[in-house]
C-alpha cells in the first residue's frame, strides 16, 4: 500500500507544479504516474480481499476441526463408561 501511496503523492506534487508552470509535458508525466498509482492500489486491494477470503476459509476449517474434535468422545472417556 505504501508504494501506491508514494506514487500517488509524487504524481499529485508533479501535477500541481506542472499546472503552476503550465508545463503540459509534466502534466502528462503526472497523469501517467496517477494511472500507475491507481493500478497499484487496485492490485493491492484485490490482494487484500483475496487474503481476507483465505483467512475466513482457514478460520472456518479450524472451527470445523475443533467442533469435530470436541464432539467426539475421547478414548479415555469411553473406557470409563
Amino acid at each position: 500500500m505504501e508504494v501506491g501511496d508514494s506514487i500517488l503523492n509524487d504524481a499529485n506534487s508533479r501535477l500541481q507544479a506542472a499546472l503552476r508552470n503550465k508545463d503540459f509535458k509534466e502534466v502528462s508525466v503526472a497523469q501517467a504516474l496517477l494511472e500507475a498509482a491507481q493500478k497499484k492500489i487496485s492490485e493491492i486491494h484485490k490482494d487484500m480481499q483475496k487474503t481476507k477470503e483465505q483467512q475466513r476459509s482457514v478460520a472456518k476449517r479450524k472451527q470445523s476441526m475443533l467442533d469435530t474434535f470436541l464432539s467426539k468422545p475421547s478414548n479415555a472417556k469411553s473406557k470409563i463408561v
